[in-house]
């Protein structure tokens, strides 16, 4: 299964979505709201700093990989949280 963000072009979704189904790939979209600034740790929202989070908790990484690693851990619309 491919989890992906709500992408801005329909045109890329839908390539993505062709894609998957010719391998036999399902596709889940999920909301990418806040997954950049919410830290994967303690859930504290934070803005990132240029391209690096930082959290109180101790946490830091780039963005990309924060948000990342949220949309990998949102639960799919059955309650099971599917990682890749």
């Amino acid at each position: 299964m491919v989890t992906v963000c709500q992408p801005k072009f329909y045109q890329l979704q839908m390539f993505i979505a062709y894609k998957a189904a010719l391998a036999g790939i399902r596709v889940v979209e999920v909301n990418p709201a806040y997954t950049s600034q919410t830290c994967p740790i303690c859930a504290k929202r934070n803005k990132a700093i240029d391209r690096t989070y930082r959290c109180s908790c101790g946490f830091h990484a780039h963005r990309d990989r924060v948000g990342a690693i949220n949309i990998m851990r949102q639960p799919m619309a059955d309650g099971n949280s599917l990682s890749a």
